[in-house]
């Protein structure tokens, strides 16, 4: 199974993002969404993710960050 973290702080674009993800990969996947970059962070030390989008401009923490 593929894990993915979706970090945006947007809801209906993590919404888009994750239906994509749903209906065009022909694989079971695993998706956790996080509003913010520490929410991302602390996802990401929990569910060790395959595969992590984020957005640049979050609160708290942007993307740039997370990612480092």
């Amino acid at each position: 199974m593929t894990t993915i973290v979706i970090a945006d702080d947007e809801k209906v674009i993590r919404a888009g993002i994750c239906k994509i993800l749903s209906d065009s990969l022909g694989v079971t996947i695993s998706i956790h969404e996080a509003k913010n970059g520490l929410e991302a962070l602390e996802l990401c030390r929990s569910v060790s993710p395959d595969i992590l989008i984020t957005d640049i401009r979050m609160p708290q923490m942007d993307g740039v960050e997370l990612m480092r």
